[in-house]
C-alpha cells in the first residue's frame, strides 16, 4: 500500500478504544521541492496493563509487516474490544518506506546504518554500570525508545511481536526468541508448527548474515542491541543510573525470507501470525 493508504488505516481505529500520539515527526521532501508529513504514530489501548505489543516496519525496504498490520486491522480492533491491553507500532519507519531504505541515515550499508530501533544507550554494558552506547545512534531511535518507556507505565510488555524480513536468504525463514523461555517459549513453538503445517521451510542449523545461529529455526540468547532486546531487560540504564523495568516473557522478531517471495507471499505469512494474536495471548496468560 502506499504510505498515505497505510496512514489511512491505521488512523481508522477508534476513539472509543486507542489513544495515538506522535513519537517522532518526519517530513519527506518530493522532488518538486514540497515538503510531506510522515509521522512515527504510536497507538495504545485504553485499557492499560500487562499489554500485547505489536511492532514493524523498522527496517524501511521490509514492506509485508505493516501492510499485514493493515490489511488485518479489524482482528487487531477486535481484541482491544475484548479487553486486551495492546501497543500498536505498525510503521517505525515510514520515510524508510517511502524511499525504500533499511535505516535513516543509509539505504542498505549495515557499517554505517542505525536502526530507528537501536537501544544501545539504555542496554547495560557487559561491565553493568554504564550503558553500552553513551548517546542515541539517531534521533528516531531516541524517540522510539521514550515512547516505549513510556508506555511500559501503562502498558508493561507482556507479549511483543515484532515482523521483519531478510532480503539475504531464500525460502528459509526463522524467528528470535529472546523472552526468557528463549528456544522454549511455547508461543514461538506454536507459530514454528502453524508456519510448517503450512509448507514453510525454516533455517536449520545455519547462521544469518550476522553470525547468529539457528535451531529448528529458532535463534535465542542474543545481546543485538534492538528495541526487542530491551523488552526482555530487567534492568536498563536511564537518566544517569541503573532503573528496573517490566520484562516481557515472550520477545519474538518473526523473519521472513525475500528472495523468491512476492510481496503477497510475505504478507500471508505475517497473517497466519496475526490470526493466531489471540490464541497466543490466552497461551501466555496461561503461564
Amino acid at each position: 500500500m502506499p504510505l498515505e493508504k497505510l496512514y489511512k488505516v491505521y488512523s481508522g481505529l477508534p476513539k472509543k478504544n486507542w489513544g495515538r500520539r506522535i513519537a517522532y515527526a518526519e517530513t519527506i521532501r518530493l522532488s518538486n521541492g514540497q515538503k510531506i508529513s510522515a509521522p512515527i504514530f504510536s497507538f495504545f489501548t485504553k485499557k492499560t496493563g500487562p499489554a500485547f505489543w505489536l511492532i514493524a516496519g523498522i527496517h524501511g525496504e521490509e514492506p509485508a509487516g505493516p501492510n499485514a498490520l493493515a490489511k488485518n486491522i479489524k482482528i487487531i480492533n477486535d481484541l482491544a474490544n475484548k479487553g486486551i491491553p495492546m501497543v500498536f507500532l505498525p510503521l517505525c519507519n515510514p520515510k524508510g518506506y517511502w524511499r525504500d531504505w533499511r535505516y535513516p541515515n543509509s539505504r542498505r550499508n549495515e557499517n554505517i546504518g542505525n536502526s530507528v530501533s537501536d537501544s544501545e544507550h539504555l542496554l547495560l554494558s557487559p561491565k553493568k554500570n554504564r550503558p553500552r552506547m553513551e548517546f542515541p545512534s539517531s534521533k528516531q531511535a531516541d524517540a522510539l525508545t521514550k515512547e516505549a518507556i513510556n508506555l511500559f507505565k501503562t502498558h508493561p510488555p507482556l507479549i511483543t511481536i515484532d515482523f521483519h524480513e531478510d532480503e539475504s536468504v531464500k525460502g528459509e525463514h526463522y524467528i528470535y526468541s529472546q523472552g526468557k523461555d528463549g528456544l522454549n517459549d511455547p508461543i514461538v513453538r506454536e507459530i514454528v508448527r502453524i508456519f510448517k503445517k503450512n509448507s514453510l521451510k525454516f533455517m536449520e542449523y545455519k547462521e544469518t548474515r550476522f553470525g547468529e545461529s539457528a535451531k529448528d529455526g529458532i535463534i535465542y540468547n542474543i545481546r543485538d542491541g534492538s528495541i526487542d532486546e530491551l523488552f526482555a531487560a530487567d534492568e536498563i540504564f536511564l537518566n544517569g543510573k541503573i532503573v528496573k523495568k517490566p520484562v516481557a516473557k515472550t520477545v519474538i522478531v518473526v523473519e521472513t525470507p525475500v528472495k523468491g517471495s512476492p510481496i503477497e507471499d510475505r504478507v500471508k505469512t505475517d497473517e497466519l501470525v496475526i490470526k493466531s494474536l489471540e490464541k497466543f495471548w490466552r497461551m501466555r496468560s496461561k503461564l
